[in-house]
């Protein structure tokens, strides 16, 4: 389960924007913490979006002053095969 806010942005370029650069760390639950920490010690903004794991992507975006908030929840197997199969489906559509 991933949780964004909408607090500055559309909800297209939360989900989608290529702004300046970002990253995500998937890190133990033990050793958040101590990510955050050291992220902060260094002058990097930080913060935990959400967890990994199941057979679902669940995105939770918070309504903000931009857009309505929005729910994203779809299995895993179904995004992969979109993404791996996507050339070869556009191909045979043409």
């Amino acid at each position: 389960m991933v949780r964004l806010s909408l607090d500055t942005l559309r909800r297209d370029a939360l989900l989608f924007g290529e702004s300046q650069s970002r990253v995500v760390l998937s890190v133990k639950s033990e050793l958040v913490d101590q990510v955050l920490k050291r992220a902060g010690d260094a002058g990097v903004p930080a913060m935990k979006i959400g967890t990994v794991g199941g057979d679902r992507l669940v995105i939770d975006v918070e309504k903000g002053q931009w857009s309505e908030g929005c729910r994203i929840d779809l299995p895993v197997d179904q995004l992969h095969d979109r993404w791996a199969y996507s050339i070869e489906r556009t191909l045979n559509q043409a």
